[in-house]
């Protein structure tokens, strides 16, 4: 679950960077990648709830940065 919570984090930033970056005219699009980065938060909430603790969590972030 460590691994998922992890992986579910970038997913996060990657949608919201993309979320940020899009024109007015492109709401079709936005709303599709806000459906999806919604999907990723839930999955990263599970984790979290089967003992992906933020704390061990950051632990490995720092290891590998």
């Amino acid at each position: 679950m460590l691994c998922t919570a992890f992986v579910e984090r970038v997913i996060d930033e990657h949608y919201q960077n993309q979320i940020n970056q899009l024109m007015p005219d492109e709401n079709i699009l936005k709303e599709k990648i806000k459906k999806f980065r919604e999907d990723e938060l839930h999955h990263k909430d599970i984790a979290y709830k089967n003992e992906a603790t933020k704390k061990r969590c950051l632990f490995f972030i720092r290891q590998n940065n």
